[in-house]
């Protein structure tokens, strides 16, 4: 390892060490068992396909009151969030339905360090045209190829998996409202969630949650986004 590289680690070592709060960076909907198993892992972790249906896929079919069958990653596998708060409630609603004896959870993501969230976790602005998928497994196996290849021309020497991916939902139609924010599995346990009431009427908030627009520029700077 390179001189520059040890002192560029011991500068994030100092930095981690350094007073620091969790910052909100987000909702996900989702269903009451998952919000359990969340809280006693301390950490958003994977579910098992028992435990929880559809709990990865993204919001781009909201609006047909159902979840669809795999078509919904639009920016590739992992966890997704929104910085609208009705995007995710309709979400968990869906996902209770789907998973018998559950109730809906609105769920506050929150990175646990906002200096390594904002200073260390890589984030970039998906292209609108790159900004889809499909259910057949070779063409959506074609559409992260390709989306891995533009990360990699934009951000050499990171590893593509672990980047941070943000986009419109749904950027070909107009009807569609908030954003989305992709987190890989591999930096998962940065991340917890605090859930809540995720029925319609429920007004309760976690505490910590601000308002965001992913697609404001002066989020892009805040949060070192890439874009173009």
């Amino acid at each position: 390892m390179s001189l520059s590289s040890q002192r560029s680690l011991i500068q994030v070592a100092r930095d981690l060490l350094k007073r620091d709060s969790a910052e909100f960076i987000g909702w996900h909907g989702t269903n009451s068992m998952t919000a359990e198993f969340w809280k006693k892992q301390g950490w958003i972790a994977k579910p098992s396909a028992q435990l929880s249906v559809f709990e990865y896929l993204g919001f781009s079919r909201l609006s047909s009151g159902r979840l669809t069958s795999g078509a919904d990653e639009q920016l590739g596998p992992g966890l997704y969030i929104t910085d609208y708060r009705y995007a995710a409630m309709i979400f968990a609603n869906n996902n209770a339905k789907i998973n018998p004896g559950t109730e809906p959870r609105v769920c506050g993501i929150f990175a646990r360090s906002s200096q390594a969230w904002r200073r260390y976790t890589k984030k970039v602005l998906i292209p609108n045209s790159l900004v889809k998928d499909s259910s057949d497994a070779a063409t959506k196996q074609k559409h992260e190829a390709e989306r891995l290849s533009w990360i990699q021309r934009i951000l050499p020497g990171h590893p593509s998996n672990s980047v941070v991916r943000i986009s419109p939902i749904a950027p070909d139609v107009k009807s569609y409202e908030g954003n989305q924010l992709l987190l890989p599995g591999s930096i998962a346990t940065r991340f917890y969630a605090v859930c809540v009431d995720g029925k319609p009427t429920s007004t309760v908030t976690p505490v910590g949650v601000t308002s965001l627009n992913y697609m404001s520029p002066s989020l892009w700077r805040d949060w070192g986004v890439y874009h173009r």
